[in-house]
């Protein structure tokens, strides 16, 4: 009898040993928005979740509007079934893809018939959760959208009616601006949170288009005063307590041109027009010195940055030794995990997203 007892737990203790090591602390997560083809080409063992970008709402239901949507989505299943512990997910709105959240939000009708949506499509594409990217409430987002003060009650009522709505079992995620504005009037901080799995910073695009002076986009840290970073996001999330585990720290993985930038502190923080994204995969091989780029490392705000002084084209963005630090303090202050936009602007081998490393 004794005997089986120790037997029985033994038995107990290698299958919790085995649980455990198949439970990932950390949540690294990506977003994609291309086709069912290009999905193939990326490896995404090292993904806890990944995320299709976009859907939008139309008359009060979510909807999918372009070709490859649906194909995409089915290559998801196929993805999922080769990797059983990776959460699918659908992405509501983007940048420009939230035209019509501000007036279906502000409608209590409406919000009912988009959550009873959101679950038949969750049931028919078998996804696990939905990620809401609305840029932005409550303050200005892309030109010509409507944004209202009532924008950042009707958030909180639309993740507690999808909640309702999808019940325990599927994920409710959003995905946040990384910059101080957003973080003080957009969301309900604290009556949100008890419903939602988890948030995606979007720590990056912290200099946008608009600004005339270039800076680091997708900076760890800041290094004058005023200067949005990483870094300040998770200090206002520890100064509000906020659960720090539901917090993804983001990367971007694209670099920001910009252009007329004056040959001075290497074109950093200097008078410029923005002048293009570009994807990693395509400037990884432009900015290099037979082109006329020197890259720079800024120390303080871990992040690199490029100057071309015969083009006067000042370049910020992500590199692996950027990301390397964002796992590290991830670690460091006990976040939730890596989030990135997206697979596709990334190499399919030898990119950014092999220098995650977490788990």
């Amino acid at each position: 009898m004794l005997r089986s007892i120790f037997t029985m737990l033994a038995l107990l203790a290698i299958t919790t040993f085995s649980f455990a090591q198949k439970t990932k602390p950390y949540k690294v997560i990506g977003y994609f928005s291309g086709d069912s083809a290009m999905l193939h080409k990326y490896d995404v063992k090292k993904l806890t979740h990944l995320i299709y970008g976009f859907s939008h709402v139309d008359n009060g239901n979510m909807v999918i509007t372009k070709p490859k949507d649906a194909p995409a989505l089915l290559a998801f299943q196929k993805i999922k079934k080769q990797h059983p512990g990776l959460k699918t997910m659908i992405a509501l709105g983007g940048w420009g893809g939230c035209e019509f959240c501000s007036q279906t939000f502000n409608d209590q009708e409406l919000t009912k018939k988009f959550a009873l949506s959101v679950k038949d499509f969750l049931n028919k594409y078998e996804l696990d959760g939905i990620d809401l990217d609305w840029e932005y409430p409550a303050i200005a987002g892309h030109p010509g959208h409507q944004y209202i003060p009532e924008d950042k009650d009707n958030f909180t009522n639309l993740v507690k009616e999808l909640r309702k709505t999808l019940g325990k079992e599927k994920l409710i995620t959003f995905a946040a601006g990384g910059f101080q504005k957003f973080l003080d009037a957009s969301i309900a901080w604290h009556e949100v949170e008890p419903y939602l799995d988890f948030v995606n910073l979007m720590t990056y695009d912290l200099v946008h288009g608009y600004s005339t002076t270039t800076g680091h986009h997708t900076n760890l840290y800041a290094t004058r005063a005023g200067e949005e970073s990483a870094d300040n996001t998770i200090k206002f999330f520890k100064k509000i307590k906020f659960p720090l585990k539901k917090l993804m720290l983001g990367a971007g993985f694209y670099m920001r041109e910009f252009e007329n930038v004056p040959a001075k502190n290497n074109g950093l923080y200097q008078p410029a027009k923005f002048l293009d994204f570009v994807d990693y995969r395509v400037g990884v091989n432009k900015y290099t010195k037979t082109n006329g780029y020197t890259q720079y490392w800024d120390n303080v705000a871990k992040a690199a940055y490029w100057y071309n002084p015969a083009k006067k084209i000042f370049v910020t963005g992500e590199t692996k030794a950027s990301v390397r630090e964002k796992c590290a303090y991830i670690k460091k202050h006990k976040l939730g995990g890596f989030m990135f936009w997206e697979l596709p602007t990334d190499l399919p081998k030898g990119g950014l997203y092999e220098a995650v490393k977490l788990n």
